[in-house]
């Protein structure tokens, strides 16, 4: 059969037009037809849809080579492309309506179009539609489907290559995803419901692109009769009659007059809890005929607190709530109960897309009162990088709450202990305080929620009759009924007992996560990165769809719990952007924090980052990673690939990265390229080096650029810089505009420093006045010895067992202990020569997130004269993430060769100290 393509219909008025393309053993009209003539669909939708052109192709399909990307499917693409175009199609809005493999041959078409380096790129831009009718898409799935189309169809040459290769096209899925979901294709996707000749060719799992909003449509047919509906009431019909008529109107979304994304907000008798990512509970042992989707609610002191606040929302007031507790500790359910009681007249607002921070940055002028702002994992919104877009997004919530004219507003949100912690600490003496408006926001409302049920709660939940619950309580430990209802227990079993490969894609997950990189775990990225962390022979024993197999195990449910690592999806309206392809569970990222936290992943997890993140932001997180830990080589290429896209961000990060080791020419070089870029901190960072050159013109250049960005910091410096050449006036000038700009809460230290210049002056009660002043906002807090801290609490001993008393009991409530606690009690295992407890003290607060207790230690032994332990625990606190020490320990040693190699090129990740490259510009 030669190529042909079929003008069904082809009116002059067309505006849109949609071409059939049918799989094995099928051609332009019987794949799409039943007996008669009057059955062949394509002619309906001409019928029915003014306007449309409606074409069907027909090529040689039972025994064409569909091989790989070099091979005969490829040409097969290209010849399609080419003949579509000679039909002059390609030009206006275009729909694919495919069958089985036409599928396939559909998404290489338009990736080879989205590639746009040929003369059918206008394809990629025209498509705003594809149906698959039976189309295998990923996985195993693809596996067997190509084994039941060999029995179905028998061992034709196309079936042969099909299965040889079935990679090639597991990639195609991939690839085909992520461009449908970064360009908002619409897909409708179809799977049978019955067997073909005793064999399922299609089911739902292997129907499933993993595309945003994409949910597969059952069909009460086989494979071979799902293209070809009875009649025009067939679900598969009207779906394709209703997808091709909204695109033909053109309505595939709106937006603002302002350009902002209209938030999607869901009426509130609409909600559904899981949707809202509560975890979905437990099933296993229980009869759960006619019980309700989630187990029966205890209510807890923290829900009437909850309560409280909704109440006062419902009376027409704006507030906020955050729920503070580990993974799975019940605060996501809390805050659902507590929503949806709400009246019926509310909405709820869930941003996700595109990126959690962009999404609430871009709706947020366009909620209207009576909506609740539901951020859950509340940390992806405000803990961000670079720290500044987090800022703007708690600036603006703290403003909204304030702004009685769009009242009432409820925002609600969750977060963990140990991203709370970082929220509240407050900065070390003189560093530039990164989270000031999050924790203006947060601290005031946040409710904690105990990791375990008292005991009086759980007879609570004894009486509740639902028989959840009554297994929980039977084997849940300690009081943790909602960890254990979540299958938390049930997840570590099945990870200890997962098979090397999947164990192996686990940890893969688990330390992106930690590293910072978690909200875009694609296939090729776990793929590339899971051979690392598998032996020789665990490696040569895998199979070839050792992937598929992994992703399934991983993707299980654990007692109808969600499964350890799930592919993610929005729903429809959320939009497309940064979805991530794969995401752990909760209880597993917490676990893994901790029991990973001195693990460096080896090389392939670099390798992998390098090669497959494809967004400046998480090349950008993933090389920050890399530089506080000291892997100087790959934080370079990290930062390089991300410099490539055109990330001032990027430019800032190797301007520190140089600055750290030594090199201040490149370090400037890089610093200017950012500041020439717009990136604030770069300009402030070069003006700082060009100050300690002497190069002052150039510094109160760069310094004015960053003030006129609203940048107050830049207004002390130029004051420094006027006070130094004596020009004291014109320094209480620039200190005045410093203090407008910060704002009450940050003006503390420009007020002080007026303070100081005007006592200069004789000016003493003006000063004083102004000393006042600064003590409304935040305060630079130093330190007090042990010592003195040891006699002001009734002594060592008191001070110590109080210490103990305090880490005691937030571990038993769940909650990250104060790091400032843990390092006053290591500090003083120290000073006892306890120094096993004392590392061990300091591990519990590098496993929490503050590996800055191991650098007291670092320093104690290095001043008793024990460099080697010194070096070792520098190493060990690099390894958490903090490499201060390392870097410390090479500038109190310049003589000594190996730290200076050190300090120059980093570690490998294995932690031997990286090699000098043959070309020193290896590394720049």
């Amino acid at each position: 059969m030669r190529l042909t393509v079929l003008a069904v219909d082809t009116p002059e008025d067309a505006t849109l037009d949609v071409v059939f393309v049918h799989g094995l053993d099928g051609d332009a009209q019987s794949s799409w037809s039943r007996e008669s003539s009057s059955s062949f669909w394509p002619r309906w939708l001409a019928e029915d849809i003014p306007s449309l052109a409606v074409w069907s192709v027909g090529y040689e399909a039972s025994s064409s080579r569909w091989r790989g990307r070099a091979m005969a499917m490829e040409d097969r693409a290209i010849n399609l492309l080419a003949e579509l175009q000679n039909h002059g199609i390609g030009n206006r809005p275009l729909c694919f309506v495919t069958h089985s493999m036409g599928g396939l041959l559909v998404k290489e078409m338009l990736l080879h179009a989205a590639e746009g380096r040929t003369d059918f790129a206008n394809f990629a831009d025209a498509t705003k539609g594809v149906v698959f009718l039976g189309t295998p898409h990923t996985g195993s799935g693809l596996t067997k489907a190509v084994q039941a189309l060999k029995i179905l169809y028998r061992s034709t040459p196309a079936i042969r290559d099909l299965k040889r290769n079935s990679a090639h096209l597991r990639h195609l899925g991939d690839d085909y995803r992520d461009w449908s979901n970064q360009v908002g294709l619409r897909n409708l996707v179809f799977f049978e419901a019955y067997r073909t000749k005793g064999v399922r060719v299609v089911d739902e799992a292997s129907a499933n692109p993993g595309l945003a909003g994409v949910r597969p449509i059952p069909v009460d047919a086989d494979h071979v009769d799902i293209c070809k509906p009875a009649d025009r009431t067939s679900v598969v019909y009207g779906q394709v009659l209703r997808l091709l008529s909204e695109i033909r109107k053109g309505r595939e979304g709106s937006t603002s007059s302002s350009g902002s994304q209209e938030p999607l907000l869901v009426p509130i008798d609409e909600l559904d809890a899981f949707d809202l990512e509560v975890h979905p509970a437990i099933s296993q042992g229980t009869n759960v005929d006619g019980l309700p989707p989630l187990p029966i609610y205890v209510d807890r002191p923290h829900d009437l607190r909850l309560r409280q606040i909704v109440n006062s929302c419902e009376s027409g007031e704006s507030a906020a709530a955050v729920l503070v507790g580990g993974s799975s500790s019940g605060k996501t359910r809390a805050a659902w109960e507590a929503v949806r009681r709400l009246p019926k007249s509310w909405s709820l607002w869930h941003p996700l897309s595109p990126g959690r921070p962009k999404a609430v940055l871009d709706g947020l002028d366009e909620i209207p009162p009576r909506t609740v702002l539901w951020l859950n994992e509340l940390q992806h919104y405000i803990l961000t990088s670079p720290p500044e877009v987090g800022e703007e997004v708690a600036a603006r919530l703290r403003v909204l709450l304030r702004d009685d004219g769009r009242a009432p507003i409820l925002i609600i949100g969750t977060i963990w202990p140990e991203y709370l912690a970082k929220i509240s600490a407050a900065p070390p003496g003189g560093d530039f305080d990164l989270h000031s408006q999050a924790r203006s926001f947060v601290v005031p409302v946040e409710i904690k929620v105990p990791s375990s049920f008292s005991a009086a709660e759980l007879e609570t939940a004894r009486e509740a009759g639902d028989p959840r619950l009554t297994q929980a309580l039977s084997h849940s430990k300690a009081g943790e009924i909602t960890q254990y209802l979540a299958g938390a227990r049930a997840l570590l079993e099945r990870y200890e007992s997962a098979p090397p490969a999947a164990q192996a894609v686990i940890k893969v997950a688990i330390d992106a996560q930690r590293l910072g990189y978690a909200e875009n775990l694609s296939r090729s990225f776990l793929e590339r990165a899971a051979a690392g962390y598998l032996s020789d022979n665990e490696w040569l024993a895998l199979g070839d769809d050792w992937l598929d197999q992994a992703l399934e195990y991983t993707a299980g449910k654990c007692h109808g719990a969600v499964g350890l690592l799930v592919r993610q999806r929005l729903r429809p309206g959320q939009g497309t952007e940064e979805l991530p392809h794969f995401r752990l569970a909760d209880y597993i990222a917490q676990w893994g924090r901790k029991v990973r936290c001195f693990e460096i992943p080896p090389v392939d997890f670099w390798e992998a980052g390098v090669e497959h993140i494809s967004t400046a932001k998480g090349l950008v997180l993933l090389g920050e990673a890399a530089a506080i830990r000291w892997r100087v080589r790959y934080a370079v290429l990290l930062y390089q690939r991300a410099i490539d896209m055109g990330e001032p961000l990027a430019l800032l990060r190797m301007g520190e990265l140089e600055e750290k080791r030594g090199d201040s020419t490149l370090a400037i070089d890089f610093y200017l390229r950012g500041a020439h870029a717009g990136n604030l901190k770069a300009q402030l960072k070069l003006a700082e080096m060009l100050t300690l050159q002497g190069e002052l013109t150039d510094a109160k250049k760069w310094l004015r650029a960053a003030a006129d960005q609203g940048e107050f910091r830049a207004l002390e410096s130029l004051a420094e810089i006027a006070e130094r050449a004596g020009e004291v006036p014109a320094a209480i000038e620039l200190l005045q505009q410093a203090v407008e700009l910060a704002g009450r809460l940050e003006a503390s230290r420009p007020l002080r420093q007026l303070a100081r210049l005007q006592e200069s002056l004789g000016n003493d009660g003006e000063a004083e006045t102004l000393r006042e002043l600064s003590k409304a906002g935040f305060q630079t807090v130093v330190r007090r010895s042990l010592q003195d801290i040891a006699k002001r609490s009734g002594g060592m001993t008191m001070l110590k067992d109080e210490l103990l008393a305090g880490v005691s009991e937030a571990q038993a409530e769940g909650r990250t202990a104060r790091s400032s606690d843990l390092e006053l009690l290591a500090e003083i295992y120290e000073e006892e020569g306890e120094l096993d407890k004392a590392e061990a003290v300091a591990d519990l607060a590098a496993e929490q997130g503050y590996p800055t207790v191991l650098l007291t230690l670092v320093a104690e032994r290095f001043n008793r004269g024990n460099k080697k332990e010194a070096e070792r625990l520098a190493q060990k606190a690099a390894d958490a993430g903090d490499s201060y020490g390392l870097h410390e320990l090479a500038r109190c040693n310049p003589d000594d060769g190996r730290l200076q190699q050190l300090l120059e090129f980093g570690l490998e990740p294995d932690g031997q100290i990286s090699p000098l490259p043959s070309d020193a510009s290896d590394h720049r």
